[in-house]
C-alpha cells in the first residue's frame, strides 16, 4: 500500500490519542519499516543505519495525548526530517 508515490513534497501529520513511550512508538516504527523494506528487498546496511536514528529520536521522547509527530519528505531529497510537539489541538478534533 502506498500513500504517495509522486515526486513531489509530502507531509504526514500524526495526532497522539493515547499516550504511549517514544520507545513503545519508536518500536513499531522499527518493525512496521523493516518488514516492509524487506519484503521488497531493499533493506541494506545504509537503511538499517537511518533506521537506527528514527529509533534513536523517539527513545527519550513521551507523548502526551494530541501530541503532534509530522514526517516531512522533501521532493528533492532521499533524507525524511520528524518532528514533534505537544501542541494542544482539542479545539480542531
Amino acid at each position: 500500500m502506498y500513500v504517495c508515490t509522486a515526486p513531489v513534497e509530502k507531509f504526514i501529520r500524526l495526532v497522539v490519542i493515547k499516550e504511549i513511550k517514544g520507545a513503545q512508538y519508536g518500536v513499531q516504527i522499527e518493525s512496521a519499516v523493516r518488514d516492509r523494506l524487506a519484503a521488497e528487498d531493499k533493506y541494506e546496511e545504509e537503511e538499517e543505519e537511518a533506521l537506527e536514528k528514527v529509533i534513536e529520536f523517539f527513545q527519550s521522547k513521551y507523548f502526551k495525548k494530541h501530541s503532534v509527530i509530522t514526517y516531512h519528505f522533501p521532493a528533492n531529497s532521499a533524507t525524511a526530517e520528524v518532528k514533534h510537539c505537544y501542541q494542544l489541538i482539542a479545539d480542531y478534533l
